[in-house]
């Protein structure tokens, strides 16, 4: 009897890429990151006057909402990653016991 191969591909993205790793769903996370980012740097523009703070705050904020958004070679993003936790955590059913 000969031995039959099974074979998975790996790699094959679902969505169209614009970029790789960034379909419609990862830009849309990655501008709401970067908007949430413009925001805080405002903030810290009006309460220390400076012009740094808010410089270092925008480009750490663009390099963070792009590591967190884009898709990684398992398909997932950090952030859809902790949506599926969050998802299943709250899917799970408790049962106290009362003895």
């Amino acid at each position: 009897m000969e031995k039959e191969r099974l074979y998975i591909p790996y790699g094959i993205g679902i969505e169209k890429e614009y970029i790789i790793g960034f379909g419609k769903k990862e830009i849309k996370h990655f501008f709401v990151g970067l908007l949430c980012t413009a925001l805080i740097a405002v903030l810290a523009y009006l309460i220390g006057q400076h012009i740094a703070a808010p410089v270092i705050i925008l480009m750490a904020g663009a390099g963070g909402s792009y590591m967190t958004t884009r898709k990684e070679t398992y398909s997932q993003s950090v952030v859809e990653i902790v949506q599926t936790i969050i998802r299943y955590r709250r899917s799970q059913q408790k049962f106290l016991y009362k003895y």
